[in-house]
């Protein structure tokens, strides 16, 4: 499996994605997730895309379709503001338990596998077997680094790198840039 896109937790609306732009970065199409009760904006790379998702409806984000993703307490509770979904690739495979998601805005045949026993602490692991590569023309993702503040439980089996330090940080090499974009305090994330 690989890194699909990359999710932070955001504010209402995902003002936060205004230092993005100003970096010049460019935004991207968002996404309703029509009875999750999340709502996105998104940034493009060539081989994968970075999500900043917010509460859009607390209703249906407790809905028991939804509720038992956490989905509301990642963004009403002290939370680690990271997800990744992965998607599959011929060099790794999916190593770690799973339980069956099925949100209403996916067709009717396919679902979304969530890590089971994923703790508020750690980012959120998700598969989608149904998504492939991209081939956008845009600048690659190299590595993604996550930095947590308390150890992790699960080690997915990537070339994701997960370590412990005092907060929670997502670091993304991009291919060939010398540039270093650090978008702290607005957002838990350096590009370099």
């Amino acid at each position: 499996m690989e890194i699909d896109h990359i999710l932070i937790f955001t504010q209402y609306g995902a003002p936060e994605a205004e230092v993005l732009k100003n970096f010049g970065f460019i935004e991207g199409q968002g996404n309703t997730h029509i009875g999750q009760g999340t709502k996105n904006r998104r940034f493009f790379f060539g081989n994968m895309f970075l999500e900043l998702i917010w509460l859009e409806n607390g209703k249906e984000a407790q809905s028991p379709v939804t509720q038992p993703t956490l989905l509301y307490e990642r963004f009403t509770q002290k939370s680690c503001p990271f997800g990744i979904c992965f998607r599959p690739s011929n060099t790794h495979t999916l190593n770690f338990e799973t339980w069956n998601y099925k949100p209403a805005y996916l067709p009717e045949h396919l679902t979304i596998q969530l890590a089971k026993n994923n703790s508020l602490q750690e980012p959120m692991w998700f598969y989608a077997s149904f998504l492939s590569a991209s081939t956008r023309q845009a600048p690659i993702i190299e590595r993604v680094e996550i930095t947590l503040p308390t150890p992790n439980q699960i080690q997915p089996a990537t070339d994701l790198i997960i370590k412990q330090g005092n907060e929670y940080l997502l670091t993304i090499k991009i291919k060939d840039s010398s540039a270093i974009y650090d978008c702290r305090p607005t957002l838990p994330l350096i590009l370099v």
